[in-house]
């Protein structure tokens, strides 16, 4: 039998074993409310452009995600992808790249290959790419990422609008308008049927196809699209605002063209019945 020392002892360790667990459990939730905290202040400096003190926060974040989840985890690769981000716009494209990187291998290993959360930092490390001339490069990521959407969330899904855009943007930026404008067009269709007509999102949209009309000499659908973005934009901006007043100004350089084009459309319409 057991004497009356050992069953002291015995119930000391398991005292012991549980006081660790319960600090254990205790010390990671404190650790993952305070990444909460963290991340919910980087968005106030995120608002003010203040992408050094984003890193920074980001960065502790991270580390006690890491700390309390393991690497493994979706919330360790949200903050890979966060502090990613943050690198991203402060044109630390190799730092951003690295942090892309560990949050795909994350996500590849939780989610799959073919999954939305994929999907999303392919788009990102286009982005990168693209910032860096690589076209080629962010052309295949661009390309499998809305692959991705398409297959997992379908196309009537604000996402693969968003992919849809990028990629068109993609084009329009190599003056490739003719292949911009069925992409611009897709993305509109979506955010139109899920957004309200004057979402800034929605009023992006508009902006990007005009310039793509624009540069495709279809001047009359250019002026309809960027009536309907100083429209959308006009809610929420001030009369004199510094965007505003440059879509204005292409918007007179957009009609100042329209004319011209009635003009040549008469002329190919009388030659029909004058030709020799």
């Amino acid at each position: 039998m057991m004497n009356e020392k050992g069953t002291v002892n015995n119930l000391f360790n398991l005292n012991k074993l549980v006081l660790e667990s319960f600090f254990e459990i205790n010390s990671a939730s404190i650790n993952l409310q305070t990444a909460e905290e963290y991340n919910l202040l980087s968005r106030v400096y995120k608002h003010k452009h203040m992408y050094k003190k984003v890193i920074e926060l980001y960065a502790k974040a991270l580390e006690l995600r890491k700390k309390s989840l393991g690497l493994m985890h979706r919330k360790t690769a949200e903050s890979y992808k966060n502090l990613a981000d943050a690198y991203y716009k402060e044109n630390e494209n190799s730092k951003a790249l690295e942090l892309y990187r560990k949050a795909l291998n994350i996500r590849e290993n939780i989610f799959g290959i073919g999954h939305s959360q994929t999907a999303e930092i392919y788009s990102s490390i286009g982005n990168v790419y693209f910032s860096e001339d690589q076209l080629k490069d962010a052309s295949i990521m661009y390309q499998k990422s809305l692959l991705i959407q398409l297959e997992t969330v379908g196309e009537m899904n604000l996402d693969t609008a968003k992919m849809y855009h990028q990629l068109g943007y993609f084009y329009a930026s190599k003056f490739e308008f003719e292949y911009a404008l069925p992409l611009f067009q897709k993305s509109l269709k979506i955010r139109t049927n899920l957004l309200d007509e004057n979402h800034k999102i929605v009023t992006i949209s508009y902006t990007h196809l005009a310039m793509c009309c624009y540069n495709l000499f279809q001047y009359e659908e250019a002026e309809k699209y960027l009536l309907k973005a100083i429209k959308g934009k006009a809610i929420f901006l001030e009369y004199d605002n510094e965007e505003l007043l440059f879509l204005r100004k292409n918007l007179k350089e957009i009609r100042q063209n329209i004319p011209l084009k009635r003009v040549d459309n008469f002329f190919n319409k009388l030659k029909r019945y004058f030709t020799i």
